[in-house]
């Protein structure tokens, strides 16, 4: 989840005419991809809204899919226990090795 979004969702929550909750809207999506954890620093707020996120799909059987540079222990030791947990609970694990594209794209 890009840092835009987030700032989107923040601004949504702190107006006073809410009519949806866009958490709410992004957790009913079919097929969610949630791409680049862990990329950026998270706020307490942050994580808070990733778990409400995570946890609503993985209580409705909702597909996920998640990528991120980080394994799965660096995931647990940058942004928590909380989201870790959760992230374990939907996913499969496939480990993708490869040259960065952008690098690739120069020979490198």
């Amino acid at each position: 989840m890009s840092q835009n979004l987030y700032i989107k969702i923040r601004d949504f929550y702190s107006s006073e005419d809410i009519e949806i909750y866009p958490i709410n809207e992004i957790a009913r999506i079919p097929i969610l991809l949630v791409d680049a954890l862990g990329a950026e620093r998270y706020t307490e707020w942050v994580q808070g809204q990733i778990v409400q996120l995570l946890d609503y799909r993985y209580r409705n059987k909702l597909a996920t899919i998640i990528t991120s540079n980080l394994k799965l222990n660096d995931i647990k030791e940058k942004i928590g226990e909380r989201i870790y947990s959760r992230v374990v609970g939907l996913s499969k694990s496939v480990l993708v090795v490869s040259l960065d594209k952008r690098k690739r794209e120069q020979n490198w």
